[in-house]
């Protein structure tokens, strides 16, 4: 899934391609659905420990390891992890400049999957 954007403030970089969205990880104990982008790096949305708890939302930058993630995020409970990864999937395919990306989903989060 190309993105065709431009990630970086010159816009001369692009925005890793999605290359992948594997539903049925079990990632220590919990069902996980993971996005995979080009460069290595991933988004991982992980159910919650127990009912009402939050879905964990992990930032993997590239080359970094799966169990230590660059940036961790709880995101409300009225959404389960498949639908969260939707969206961040809907989300990232509508962004047309860095400037959006960062705005959507913040920078820190834009710096984990550029791997800054």
């Amino acid at each position: 899934m190309a993105t065709g954007q431009h990630a970086d403030r010159t816009g001369t970089e692009t925005l890793p391609d999605v290359v992948g969205v594997r539903t049925r990880v079990v990632d220590r104990g919990r069902e996980t659905v993971v996005v995979e982008f080009e460069n290595g790096a991933e988004l991982r949305y992980r159910a919650p420990a127990e009912d009402g708890a939050p879905v964990e939302e992990a930032w993997v930058a590239p080359g970094a390891d799966p169990a230590d993630p660059t940036v961790v995020n709880e995101r409300g409970a009225d959404a389960g992890e498949e639908a969260l990864a939707l969206r961040a999937v809907g989300e990232y395919l509508s962004f047309d400049d860095r400037r959006r990306a960062a705005f959507v989903w913040g920078e820190r989060n834009l710096s984990a999957l550029l791997g800054e």
